[in-house]
């Protein structure tokens, strides 16, 4: 899984250290920055349609590095977007406690200001990250996660703040990158499944969502983003765009959806390429010329 990392990285032009891969998640793909550590569950490598959640992983560690001027566009992109929205929605705040709304909007909004200071820019610009370096299959990958966890897409914290802004505002900026990079006919794809998806689970948006999730500050995290990977010079995913990596994970979501019932046999010999021949399985001692030795 490291080395399947370290080709991602020279696929995407990956602008920092890439961080070493260890299979000990008991909680899905997660990272820490600090240690330079990836975690993802045991024998994810034999299996495709989840790998896309490692271009997303790459995203935190740019964020998070204070001291490398390479990397400082996306951090600082992000730093803006959290500080606008902080203003926007303590203000917001402020007057709906001055009587002008009803006051579990106040309390709402206060939560909302939080979580887009301290953590809803980061999810929303890692998401951003591997949607345009990607393209497609991260979106896809994004959506099946959705189905099996079979969360409330709309929620808003009552209390506290959240560490992830909502599975519905983040797919609206997943797509609206995949968009910007060329890809109009899937993005439509990707767009109308989510929503028979949503009416499928009975999920309807509220206008609290609305007003927490604002149009104009989703396409700014998506310009910020996007400027950001440019100024870093990361090889940002359109049609036409190729790699072994990148070919792979998204033809594995194309083959999914055209031969659901022969996807599986396809997935395991697919899935066999992807570690590099340099690390293939080593011959037992059994296997071992005679030069090595009784064992």
């Amino acid at each position: 899984m490291s080395a399947l990392l370290r080709e991602i990285a020279r696929e995407i032009t990956y602008p920092s250290t890439v961080p070493v891969v260890a299979t000990l998640s008991q909680r899905y793909y997660c990272i820490y920055p600090d240690l330079n550590l990836l975690l993802v569950p045991l024998g994810e490598r034999s299996f495709l349609l989840h790998l896309p959640d490692l271009y997303h992983e790459l995203g935190h560690p740019l964020l998070e590095d204070e001291n490398d001027p390479v990397v400082a566009p996306f951090r600082d992109a992000c730093e803006r977007i959290a500080g606008a929205a902080e203003a926007r929605f303590r203000t917001l705040a402020v007057r709906e406690a001055r009587g002008h709304g009803p006051r579990p909007l106040a309390a709402r909004l206060e939560n909302v200001a939080a979580s887009w200071l301290l953590f809803w820019p980061k999810e929303f610009f890692c998401d951003l990250f591997a949607a345009a370096v990607l393209g497609p299959a991260y979106d896809w990958a994004h959506l099946h996660l959705f189905a099996k966890r079979g969360s409330e897409p709309f929620f808003i914290p009552s209390t506290g703040y959240t560490s992830h802004p909502a599975d519905a505002a983040r797919m609206d900026v997943i797509i609206r990158m995949l968009r910007r990079q060329g890809y109009l006919t899937k993005s439509d794809a990707i767009r109308t499944a989510w929503n028979m998806l949503l009416a499928t689970l009975g999920h309807h948006p509220s206008p609290d969502h609305r007003i927490c999730h604002p149009d104009d500050l989703l396409d700014s995290c998506v310009d910020e983003a996007r400027s950001a990977l440019a100024d870093m010079r990361c090889r940002l995913a359109q049609p036409g765009t190729t790699g072994r990596v990148h070919d792979l994970l998204n033809e594995a979501w194309s083959r999914l959806q055209a031969d659901p019932d022969g996807f599986a046999a396809w997935e395991k010999k697919a899935a066999a390429t992807l570690l590099p021949t340099s690390l293939a399985p080593r011959a037992r001692p059994s296997e071992c010329p005679a030069v090595f030795g009784p064992h």
